[in-house]
């Protein structure tokens, strides 16, 4: 099970707990109150997502040129349609 953050109203407690997606909201830790609110929260992550130095000029360089070959076969097709009269 996904653990989420929640809020509560009454007491304004905030605090974490194991719950389904489904599954109803947990009672607040602090005061027992039900009604608690599910936080939208980011994405934990254990280790950093980006690049640096040589290895982000790299990828940098990759996803250019990606880009360029997706632009020049865009282009093709679109003269090719022009060509043929569509």
């Amino acid at each position: 099970m996904p653990l989420y953050d929640f809020h509560c109203p009454a007491c304004g407690a905030t605090f974490e707990a194991r719950a389904g997606m489904d599954a109803p909201a947990p009672p607040c830790e602090s005061c027992g109150a039900g009604g608690v609110e599910r936080l939208i929260t980011g994405f934990a992550s254990s280790r950093s997502p980006a690049l640096h130095g040589a290895a982000a000029d790299r990828s940098n360089a990759t996803r250019r040129a990606r880009e360029d070959q997706r632009a020049e076969r865009i282009a093709a097709r679109r003269e090719a349609r022009r060509q043929s009269g569509r």
